[in-house]
């Protein structure tokens, strides 16, 4: 603002469009013209710039902001607002007296709470505000408020990755990397040893006249979250488990089994690059490498499991999780390719070979005989049950069952007349996320039984110890 003035001062007769070029012409400033503009426009002509309840004003002047509560007026540092808009807004989230306490630790400003929340008032900014004051949000373009958050995102990533996290230089070393699905495929290869199971003995079912399929979800690993209930040791006891427990429904059916449909729901791996949100980086229990190849190969048993007992064929469908996304961010990758290239590992891990079908698409679906199963990772593509059904519905359906992951819940019900919603759960228990949105289950997974006529209500799969 003080360049401005100079400006002004030296070249009354110029209009601000002039001066502007200028200052760009003579000064090395890293600010764009309409910046330049805006700044001029505000020295040439201050004026209040807002108000607020009970006749309450403020303007903007070159280092400070002006209040005027009725009678009373006084003044307070640029710095001070712009520190304390951004601690009280979200993602800080801060109180009012919070905010009075940062303020004088800070700056040695000692405001009252209520005084505070009427500069707030006047300010117009509440929690869902953006956490920049109205000065700065007048000056910059959105590209340079962008970066501004980009750079307070950087800061907080790297104070919580200390010089003492094993997790910090593979962190950055993958975020500068172009990832390339081919190479890193071959890479990985490298890296495994051989994946020698024995076959498994399976007695043979009983000899009925009713046969049936069966559907297994597989949902929610999160291979590689560090958390007080969850490693990578206890999804291998977890997987183990799993495994014992789907052989046992097998082996005391009294029906054939005809075909199994093997449905993976996304989120195998918890984050192959830890970019979901800053502070993921320090609940890692191995990197990526590691991540996509324990998920593969937990898949691979499954299906290793599951292949001798059919009498039919073995189908494995999948679709990506927002946990795999293989971006620097995580709007990045559309196509979750992290959870792609589990599902191509696994196909190279199974002793078997199963019918693969990777969906790219939002929602999946297929034919279980009468039976339509619609399924997706439940984080997009929302609607309400019934709407999905119509929307993907198929001729010759008769009832239908959407199946969706991502809450890390078990859930089942009968939502419309023939058609069912069942949700899959996960392997590493609910989590806060999970929890604040009501949800709360013990580490399980779910299959069902489909007939002729229609599936059958799912059998729930507890994992924990």
């Amino acid at each position: 603002m003080k360049i401005y003035k100079e400006y002004i001062e030296k070249h009354p007769l110029l209009s601000n469009s002039e001066i502007a070029d200028l200052i760009l012409e003579q000064l090395d400033l890293n600010i764009k013209r309409k910046s330049i503009l805006r700044g001029l426009q505000r020295s040439r002509s201050p004026k209040i710039v807002g108000s607020g309840k009970r006749g309450d004003s403020y303007q903007i002047n070159e280092d400070e902001y002006e209040f005027k509560f009725g009678d009373y007026s006084f003044d307070v540092p640029k710095e001070h607002i712009a520190a304390a808009c951004a601690w009280y807004v979200e993602p800080n989230g801060l109180t009012t007296i919070q905010v009075c306490q940062k303020l004088w630790a800070y700056f040695k400003r000692d405001i009252d709470e209520d005084f505070l929340s009427r500069i707030f008032r006047c300010l117009k900014i509440n929690k869902s505000s953006n956490g920049l004051a109205p000065h700065i949000l007048s000056e910059w373009d959105e590209e340079e408020v962008s970066e501004f958050f980009l750079k307070v995102k950087r800061e907080k990533v790297a104070s919580k990755l200390d010089d003492n996290t094993q997790y910090k230089q593979l962190y950055e070393e993958e975020l500068k990397k172009s990832l390339d699905l081919e190479e890193f495929l071959i890479e990985i290869r490298g890296l495994i040893p051989e994946y020698d199971k024995p076959l498994i003995e399976y007695p043979k079912p009983t000899d009925t006249a009713l046969d049936h399929d069966v559907v297994i979800i597989l949902s929610d690993w999160h291979v590689g979250m560090k958390s007080k209930n969850f490693n990578k040791s206890i999804y291998a006891r977890r997987l183990a488990t799993l495994c014992a427990q789907i052989q046992y429904e097998f082996n005391t059916s009294l029906k054939k089994i005809r075909d199994i449909h093997i449905l993976i729901l996304g989120d195998m791996v918890d984050g192959p690059l830890a970019n979901m949100r800053p502070e993921q980086a320090m609940a890692q229990d191995c990197h990526h490498e590691k991540q996509i190849i324990l998920a593969a190969r937990g898949i691979a048993d499954v299906i290793d499991y599951v292949t001798p007992i059919a009498q039919g064929k073995v189908f494995m469908h999948g679709v990506g999780g927002n946990h795999g996304r293989f971006g620097e961010d995580r709007r990045d990758d559309p196509t979750r390719l992290a959870d792609k290239m589990v599902y191509i590992l696994a196909q190279e891990f199974a002793l078997k070979t199963p019918e693969w079908v990777v969906h790219s698409n939002v929602v999946g679906d297929f034919m279980c005989r009468s039976t339509q199963v619609l399924f997706l990772h439940g984080d997009r593509g929302a609607k309400k049950t019934k709407d999905l059904v119509w929307a993907h519905r198929r001729d010759n359906a008769k009832k239908f069952v959407v199946c969706s992951g991502h809450f890390h819940t078990v859930k089942a019900e009968e939502a419309e007349k023939d058609i069912y919603t069942f949700r899959g759960g996960c392997l590493c228990g609910t989590d806060e996320y999970a929890s604040s949105l009501g949800y709360g289950c013990r580490p399980a997974q779910m299959m069902f039984r489909v007939y002729d006529d229609g599936p059958r209500l799912p059998l729930y799969l507890p994992v924990d110890e």
